[in-house]
C-alpha cells in the first residue's frame, strides 16, 4: 500500500502537482511506515527538511524522487515550478536584505559618522554584522588617553588612540575593543596590554598591544587561548580595523 502511494506523491512531486505544506503534511503522517519502508539513503533523499525558504524542502524532495524513479524505471514528466519559485524567492530574499542593510547602514552612519570618515571599509562592512545587541559608543576626549598614560606609566600609541578618539568601544559579532576594559598581561616575560576580544581561531581570543615596540605603525597580537600562542594579527593597528576586522564581518 504505502509504495504504490509513495510513488505516486514522487510523480506529484516531480511533475510540480503538490504544494510544499501537502507534502509535507503527508509525510509527516507517513513517516513511520516510509522508515520502515525506504532504505536509509532513500529516506534521507526524500525528507523535507526544515527550512527558512519555502520551496527549498520540496525541491530537495524532488531530486530525491527522480533519483528513486529513475533507479526504479518509472516513467515521469519532470517541470520546473519548484526551481522557478525558488528562485523568486531567493531574489526577494536578497533584496529584502540588501534593505536592510542599508537601512542599518544609514542609521549607524548618522549616530557615528566619525568613524565612517576614519574607517570606511570596516564601516561599511558593519552591514553584514550589527544587530539590535551590538553596540558602538562615542569617542574619548584626549584627557583620558592622557588619564591612561599617566596611570599605566605607558604613551598609547597615536594609531590607536586615534581609533578610541574616534569610538571609545565596540562590541559585534566577534569583535570586542573597549577603552574602559583594557588591562595589561604577561606572557613569557613581556608586557602586552588587552584590548579586547577577536575570534581569531576561536572564541575568547584576545586582541594585544606589545608595549615594547615603539614603531610609527603598532603591530597587533592576539592571544590564541587554545594553544596558549601568542601571535602576530596585523602589521598595523589601521590593518587591524580596515582589513582584519572589516573582512571577518564579510566572511560572517
Amino acid at each position: 500500500m504505502i509504495k504504490e502511494e509513495l510513488i505516486e506523491q514522487m510523480i506529484n512531486l516531480v511533475s510540480c502537482r503538490t504544494s510544499p505544506e501537502e507534502w509535507s503534511d503527508w509525510w509527516n503522517n507517513h513517516n513511520k511506515q516510509l522508515e520502515s519502508y525506504l532504505n536509509q539513503g532513500e529516506y534521507l533523499r526524500l525528507k523535507p527538511r526544515m527550512h527558512g525558504f519555502r520551496w527549498v524542502p520540496i525541491l530537495g524532495s524532488q531530486k530525491g524522487a527522480i533519483k528513486y524513479l529513475n533507479d526504479s524505471n518509472i516513467l515521469y514528466v519532470k517541470e520546473n515550478i519548484y526551481q522557478e519559485n525558488y528562485e523568486k524567492e531567493l531574489k526577494e530574499s536578497i533584496k529584502v536584505n540588501r534593505e536592510m542593510e542599508k537601512r542599518q547602514l544609514k542609521k549607524i552612519k548618522a549616530e557615528f559618522p566619525e568613524i565612517f570618515n576614519r574607517y570606511p571599509k570596516f564601516s561599511n562592512s558593519l552591514k553584514c554584522n550589527f544587530d539590535e545587541s551590538d553596540f558602538i559608543h562615542v569617542g574619548l576626549n584626549n584627557d583620558k588617553v592622557e588619564e591612561f598614560e599617566t596611570t599605566s606609566g605607558i604613551k598609547m600609541p597615536k594609531d590607536i588612540a586615534e581609533f578610541f578618539q574616534t569610538v571609545s568601544a565596540i562590541s559585534i559579532e566577534g569583535i570586542r575593543i573597549e577603552f574602559e576594559n583594557i588591562y595589561p598581561l604577561e606572557f613569557l616575560d613581556k608586557k602586552y596590554y588587552v584590548l579586547g576580544e577577536f575570534w581569531k581561531e576561536a572564541d575568547g581570543d584576545l586582541v594585544l598591544w606589545d608595549t615594547s615596540e615603539s614603531n610609527d605603525l603598532t603591530k597587533i597580537y592576539y592571544y590564541a587561548h587554545e594553544q596558549n600562542k601568542i601571535k602576530l594579527l596585523t602589521k598595523s593597528f589601521e590593518d587591524l580595523i580596515e582589513k582584519e576586522f572589516a573582512n571577518y564581518n564579510k566572511n560572517l
